[in-house]
C-alpha cells in the first residue's frame, strides 16, 4: 500500500517537474520567436503586384515538432485520432508518430501513424500514408481531421507574419525547415 502512495506522490512530482521545464523551454522560445520579417537575414524581398513580400526559412527543431503535433491533436469537437502521443521518429520521408487511440469497442491501444509534409497549391498540407491502428484506415473521418489539425498546428508555429505561400518543405537532421513568402509591413 505504501509503494503506492509513493508511486503516486513521485509520479505527481514528476508530472511537476516536466511542467515547470516546459514552461522554462517555452517562454524563451516565444521571446525568440518573435520579430518583425523585414529583419531577416535570410529573407529576400520580392516585389509582386500584390505587394512586397519577403522569402523566409524557417528551422522547427524537436520542442517545436513536439508541440505542433501535441496541440494538433487537440480537437476541439474530441473526435481525435490519437487519445495521447508518446513520441515521434523522424524518417527521411515522413515522421512517425505513437501513441494511444480508441479501438471501436472504446478501449485504448498502442498505434502509430506515418505522417507527410507537402507543399501542394502554396499551402502546407500533412497526410497520413501509414497507420498502424486497427479498425481504422485512411478514409476514417479521424485521419482526415488528423491531417487537417497537424497542417493547422505546424502553420501556426509559424505566424509571425502574414503567410502568402509555402514554396518548400524539407524533413532534414531531426527538424523540418519550411521556406514561405510573407507580406511586408
Amino acid at each position: 500500500m505504501n509503494s503506492s502512495i509513493n508511486y503516486s506522490k513521485n509520479g505527481n512530482l514528476r508530472k511537476l517537474k516536466i511542467l515547470i521545464i516546459l514552461t522554462l523551454l517555452i517562454l524563451p522560445a516565444m521571446a525568440c520567436g518573435a520579430g518583425n520579417p523585414n529583419e531577416m537575414n535570410n529573407g529576400n524581398i520580392i516585389v509582386s503586384s500584390g505587394g512586397d513580400v519577403v522569402e523566409q526559412n524557417e528551422t522547427l527543431e524537436e520542442f517545436s515538432i513536439i508541440l505542433g503535433f501535441r496541440f494538433g491533436l487537440v480537437d476541439k469537437e474530441g473526435d481525435t485520432l490519437f487519445n495521447l502521443m508518446t513520441g515521434y521518429d523522424m524518417q527521411p520521408e515522413f515522421i512517425r508518430v505513437w501513441g494511444t487511440y480508441s479501438q471501436s469497442n472504446g478501449e485504448g491501444a498502442p498505434g502509430s501513424a506515418d505522417v507527410t509534409f507537402s507543399i501542394e497549391n502554396g499551402d502546407l498540407v500533412t497526410k497520413i500514408i501509414g497507420l498502424d491502428m486497427e479498425g481504422i484506415d485512411a478514409d476514417d473521418p479521424r485521419v482526415l481531421q488528423f491531417n487537417q489539425d497537424i497542417s493547422d498546428s505546424f502553420k501556426e508555429r509559424l505566424m509571425e507574419s502574414e503567410i502568402v505561400e509555402f514554396t518548400n518543405i524539407e524533413l532534414v537532421n531531426n527538424s523540418i525547415e519550411i521556406t514561405y513568402l510573407a507580406e511586408v509591413d
